[in-house]
């Protein structure tokens, strides 16, 4: 089957699809749409990976399997489910080129994060230097410890003075603190080891530094982590981090 018959059309209204290679049975593709869109990835001849794994497959003799998660949906809906889908499987084993719609507000959750979401408190006062630091790019809910620490610790351009000052620093993703960190010691960029990033030689540069560090404390993560600062960003502050405390009246760099 190529397209669907007019009268399937009429009921099934919006829904999410997915392809399964058939060699595999795995999904490598997950979709939404509604009438024949399931069906217009098959002959496409563009460069993406989803089209390369679709021509992979013809030229062992099959085609791909074609199949409707979930069907009778509002285009709402629709976005929603494959989202979660997508969050489910995994970007990473998938050829979508991104995340589901508002992936990153509405989908995949630890539990911490959906707590953190709806049940933070507002904190104004800091009794300790600290770094609030924005990962909006590169957070995704339930990374790994290690790479969570790795985004955060580098690469910032900080004053020699800022650093000597900072005591802790914040991971901050959507306004809300998500690890406390105790810094230990800075470094030029690129001069300690990263395991998760492939990023830090084109952020190598002049007045660019990374700490390292460890977990902070549980009496100092009981006073900051997973609380809102979106309220200290003030409106147009661009820059990824603001610095609080006793020794900064307002923010620097």
């Amino acid at each position: 089957m190529n397209s669907f018959p007019p009268e399937i059309i009429e009921k099934i209204g919006y829904y999410v699809y997915v392809y399964v290679d058939p060699f595999t049975d795995t999904v490598f593709y997950i979709g939404k749409g509604k009438d024949n869109r399931c069906f217009s990835h098959l002959n496409s001849l563009d460069e993406s990976e989803k089209s390369k794994h679709i021509i992979e497959i013809k030229n062992k003799g099959k085609e791909p399997k074609i199949e409707i998660l979930a069907f009778g949906l509002t285009e709402k809906d629709a976005l929603r489910v494959e989202a979660a889908a997508i969050d489910l499987i995994g970007i990473n084993k998938l050829t979508n080129r991104q995340k589901g719609h508002q992936s990153d507000e509405l989908g995949r959750k630890t539990l911490d994060d959906l707590a953190a979401l709806f049940h933070t408190k507002q904190i104004n006062h800091f009794e300790e230097n600290c770094a609030l630091i924005r990962i909006s790019k590169t957070y995704k809910s339930g990374m790994p410890s290690s790479e969570l620490y790795e985004y955060t610790r580098g690469i910032w351009k900080i004053s020699e003075e800022t650093r000597n000052k900072l005591q802790f620093a914040c991971c901050v993703f959507n306004g809300i603190t998500r690890e406390v960190y105790k810094i230990e010691k800075w470094f030029p960029a690129g001069a300690t080891f990263y395991a998760h990033r492939s990023d830090i030689a084109s952020r190598v540069g002049s007045g660019r530094y990374e700490f390292i560090g460890n977990i902070a404390e549980d009496s100092i993560k009981k006073k900051y982590n997973y609380k809102s600062v979106s309220h200290l960003f003030k409106k147009g502050f661009i820059s990824p981090i603001l610095f609080v405390g006793p020794s900064f009246k307002k923010s620097s760099l």
